[in-house]
């Protein structure tokens, strides 16, 4: 099983902390028989910027990795995608973190 972060880890996640959540994160993953977002992930990395906010929280509610992942995506400064139920895509989330 691979992760669902599509990266080079040397390369895209050069501080150690993200480096850590994605280890963290891909161990995780390794534990689970099925998670939403390998099955189709689509709509969390490809798509995002097509799902509203809610629909981002309904896709991840069920996960048991939603906090790791959640984790990985701030360590990681991720922009884009759906990562632990919030849509680092959507303008309200970008909106949220400078008020």
């Amino acid at each position: 099983m691979s992760p669902k972060v599509r990266i080079d880890e040397t390369t895209l996640m050069p501080k150690p902390e993200a480096t850590r959540a994605f280890q963290r994160l891909q161990y995780l993953q390794l534990q689970q028989d099925t998670l939403a977002c390998k099955e189709n992930p689509e709509p969390y990395i490809d798509k995002p910027h097509l799902l509203e906010d809610n629909e981002a929280e309904e896709l991840c509610h069920k996960c048991p990795l939603i906090q790791a992942c959640y984790q990985f995506a701030v360590a990681n400064d991720e922009q884009w995608g759906v990562w632990g139920g919030i849509n680092f895509t959507s303008a309200t989330y970008i909106e949220e973190l400078f008020e």
